[in-house]
Formats: C-alpha cells, sequence, structure tokens
C-alpha cells in the first residue's frame, strides 16, 4: 500500500530536483499534463504570474 504526506512546497526547484532523483522512481513512472520536467519550473511561474493578474494578488514563488 503506497503512502501519500502532504506537504508545503517551500523551494519549487528542490521540490522538482528531489522528485525526479533516479533512486526515487523509474522514469517511465514520471508523466506530466502541459508541460515537462526540464520546463515546469516556468510553467510554474507562469501559472502564477497569470493567478496574481486575474487575481489582483503578489503571491510569491521561492526558487532557492
Amino acid at each position: 500500500m503506497s503512502i501519500v504526506k502532504i506537504m508545503p512546497v517551500r523551494s519549487l526547484n528542490k521540490t522538482v530536483n528531489y522528485l525526479l532523483q533516479n533512486y526515487k522512481t523509474e522514469e517511465h513512472l514520471v508523466t506530466t499534463h502541459e508541460c515537462s520536467p526540464e520546463t515546469i519550473i516556468n510553467d510554474f511561474k507562469d501559472t502564477l504570474f497569470l493567478y496574481n493578474e486575474k487575481n489582483k494578488s503578489d503571491k510569491k514563488y521561492r526558487l532557492e
């Protein structure tokens, strides 16, 4: 049985790098929808920008 933990993302770069480590999962099990692991950070930044524009918000992202 799988165990899933939901934790807040504090650093997008670190999280993506952590998730894509070869020993974590097999490459054929990594899937995405309308993005790729190589472009995911820019895709998230674009999505946040659109969210902020639409909602007159100023949410920040951390990439450390």
